[in-house]
Formats: structure tokens, sequence, C-alpha cells
């Protein structure tokens, strides 16, 4: 597997504001292939995918903001993207937002003795 020459292909696609060449920049930074691994270079590629209405986008930056990956933690901005990109049929982060409202809600309830 090249993978350098796979990134070089990538960031073409991504240089033309193509949503799934972002998305890929993104996740080589992520999963450091053929790049080292580097969580807060792949949000910019997010964040522009995200923008230009991609739910894979969109549902990575709620990931990144979930679990503090390359960003500050910030389930508030989690919840946002979550929220965006199951609007636009990302089924991963319609289970997203379930799971952190049930977390959430497990958080206020009192403790029985």
């Amino acid at each position: 597997r090249d993978y350098a020459e796979a990134l070089k292909w990538y960031r073409k696609s991504a240089a033309q504001g193509n949503n799934s060449g972002l998305c890929d920049v993104g996740f080589c930074y992520r999963n450091g292939t053929g790049v080292p691994r580097d969580f807060a270079k792949a949000i910019p590629f997010y964040l522009q995918a995200a923008n230009q209405g991609c739910p894979t986008g969109a549902y990575w930056l709620a990931y990144s903001y979930e679990h503090g990956e390359g960003v500050e933690k910030d389930v508030k901005k989690a919840m946002h993207w979550y929220d965006i990109s199951s609007k636009r049929g990302d089924s991963d982060a319609a289970e997203a937002l379930k799971r952190i409202a049930a977390a959430a809600a497990g958080k206020k309830q009192p403790r029985r003795r």
C-alpha cells in the first residue's frame, strides 16, 4: 500500500473542495496513515467538509469535540455537530446524540441509597 501516493490524491481532491477528499485527508491525520498522527491537523479538513454540507465531516468534527481529539473537549459543540450530521442523514450521529442525552439524564437522577 502506498499511503503517501493516496494522500497526494486525497490532497488534490481536498484542494478542489471535494468533501470526500477533505474527509480522507482528515482520516489520514487522525489515523496516522501516510503522515504522523495529528488529530489537530484533521480538524480543518472536517470543518470545511462539514461547512459544505458533508454529514461525515460534521460527524468526525463532533466526535473530535466529544473526545477532545485535536480540540478542547466540548460536549455542547459535539452535540451541535452531531445534530447537524444527524439532520443530514448520518445514523451514527443520531445514535451519538441519544447516547449523550441518556448519559446526561443519568447524571441528573438522584443517587439511590
